[in-house]
């Protein structure tokens, strides 16, 4: 029943405009501030990153729920967003060999697709949610855009996602030998 309803709910939210457009910016940047800010500072990708930063993207970024055992990015996909996880859990999967090993998991306060987004590349892995998961997800446009206005921070970004991939390749390489 509740997956019912919550797939009901995602796809009215898709059909109508966002409640939240109806009130004014500044108070939809102070709800979006008070309920995800908390969650994005301590994603590993903007470790680091000044506070102007993350007050700029966080209200641009757009709310999803997924349920339980739902692809939501396939291996060799491009990206148009990348995705932050408010709760929930996700499996990363890889095809090898014809069938499909978990080499990771992601909870919530973490990322993924940053790939597609930062490097222009199709996403290596496939991304699955293991149970209901609400997923923040900034669009590569507005991101590319408020990056752009922040150089400083561009480059944080950047080393944080290379910290971040040489971690998941080497967990990738440990888990398919395995």
């Amino acid at each position: 029943m509740d997956l019912y309803l919550l797939m009901n709910y995602k796809i009215i939210i898709h059909q109508q405009k966002d409640p939240m457009n109806v009130l004014p910016k500044a108070i939809r940047s102070s709800i979006a501030h008070y309920l995800f800010l908390p969650i994005v500072q301590n994603v590993s990708l903007f470790r680091g990153v000044s506070r102007d930063l993350l007050f700029q993207l966080v209200p641009e970024m757009d709310v999803e729920y997924y349920p339980s055992k739902e692809d939501v990015i396939l291996q060799n996909e491009s990206q148009t967003d990348f995705y932050i996880i408010v709760s929930g859990a996700l499996d990363i999967l890889v095809d090898s060999d014809g069938r499909e090993q978990i080499i990771g998991k992601a909870v919530a306060r973490e990322s993924f697709g940053e790939i597609s987004v930062l490097l222009g590349r199709p996403q290596p892995y496939v991304v699955t949610t293991t149970e209901i998961s609400k997923i923040l997800c900034p669009s590569r446009k507005t991101f590319l855009n408020i990056l752009h206005d922040n150089q400083e921070d561009e480059q944080i970004i950047m080393r944080n996602h290379f910290q971040d991939l040489e971690a998941l390749i080497m967990w990738t390489r440990k888990a398919i030998h395995v």
